[in-house]
């Protein structure tokens, strides 16, 4: 099973997020992000949040669609969606609109895919990048050239990459320490591996 989100930050590219829904078996709108979807002509399956930046008229639009107001202030709109959709042991879990415009949300919604949703298989996109927690063994062909960030929340340790131009043996990455930022693909497999901590990759697509 396949879902896909749409928050209420950036607002996707229109024809790369209608191909991504139409290959997804649920559409779940996080609070404001259903004020996107109003806009694209789209009908949702839920709608999830603490309702806070859903206009009015948007949930009067959607009435007949499932509304699920959590009115919980220990956990963002994009942490309601992770437990929800957790219900349904996805595959894949594609997330439009949790990057871009406000950076504190970007990080934030970072961090809560390590804190809430480490173990869920969750793709994050916005128009220039996608973002997503690799596992301990982690390997991908890319197009050389392709940049990539690896981004430890906090901190990731033994980490030994192959197929990147500034290559990685056995280093450790932390926040405010060191990056692994703007590192490069040299064209085909890029393999990483890492022994603790959590570590993001962020691929900036050409």
């Amino acid at each position: 099973m396949q879902i896909i989100v749409i928050c209420n930050g950036e607002q996707p590219d229109r024809e790369r997020f209608r191909s991504d829904l139409f290959a997804s078996d649920l559409f779940i709108c996080a609070d404001g992000g259903a004020n996107t979807a109003a806009e694209f002509g789209l009908v949702p399956d839920v709608i999830i949040g603490d309702f806070d930046s859903v206009r009015p008229e948007v949930l009067i639009r959607f009435e007949t669609v499932e509304q699920v107001k959590i009115e919980d202030q220990e956990t963002t709109d994009f942490e309601k969606v992770l437990s929800f959709c957790r219900t349904y042991n996805p595959e894949k879990i594609i997330i439009w609109g949790a990057l871009g415009l406000r950076i504190d949300h970007s990080i934030g919604n970072m961090s809560s895919l390590i804190r809430v949703g480490s173990d869920l298989p969750v793709i994050l996109k916005s128009n220039l990048h996608h973002v997503y927690r690799i596992p301990a063994d982690f390997k991908c062909d890319f197009p050389a050239g392709t940049i990539l960030s690896l981004i430890p929340i906090p901190t990731a340790t033994g980490i030994t990459t192959t197929g990147l131009k500034w290559p990685l043996t056995d280093d450790t990455l932390s926040l405010g320490v060191r990056n692994g930022t703007l590192n490069q693909a040299e064209g085909g497999e890029v393999s990483i591996s890492w022994q603790t901590g959590n570590l993001i990759l962020m691929e900036v697509l050409k």
